[in-house]
């Protein structure tokens, strides 16, 4: 007669499992679930005040008023644009849209310095565009979107405000 002869016993029985590997697979799975409700619970809503502040070419400034839709649609004459020239308050139009830019201005983060200032108080489309004190080329696309953040109203010719 021929004996079977295996190299691995077989197990007979029911499998029996490690109380202390199973207790650290709890602690893992309770220490994510913690980890994962605490990163949720931090986060916070969003918000326009969460909202990062624009940024071009490495400058970023927050805006002097907040926008609304409300605000944006305000209708303002250059006469009431006039009164804001000055470099601690400072208004222009560009392309018919009004912004207040004292912010942007008191921040001294403009990268052509004080060019900026030449545009207060007046319709600054052409300087805007032209660039006469600098490149002479018209600003950026990044540079018309950081813009936006400044809009404080529409420009209108009538002084019917």
């Amino acid at each position: 007669m021929e004996e079977n002869i295996t190299d691995s016993p077989r197990e007979t029985g029911p499998r029996t499992t490690n109380p202390v590997r199973i207790s650290r697979i709890l602690i893992v799975i309770s220490l994510c679930v913690v980890v994962i409700f605490g990163l949720n619970t931090l986060r916070k809503p969003k918000t326009t005040e969460n909202q990062p502040t624009p940024e071009v070419a490495g400058i970023s400034v927050t805006p002097t008023t907040e926008i609304t839709p409300q605000v944006k649609d305000q209708l303002i004459t250059l006469d009431e644009i006039a009164k804001h020239d000055q470099k601690d308050d400072c208004w222009f139009a560009i392309e018919n849209k009004v912004y207040d830019v004292t912010s942007f201005i008191s921040s001294a983060k403009h990268p052509g310095k004080d060019a900026i200032i030449q545009g207060c108080g007046k319709d600054a489309t052409s300087l805007y565009n032209t660039r006469p004190m600098g490149s002479k080329t018209p600003h950026s696309d990044k540079a018309r979107s950081f813009l936006i953040n400044f809009q404080i109203g529409i420009l209108t010719d009538t002084n019917e405000e």
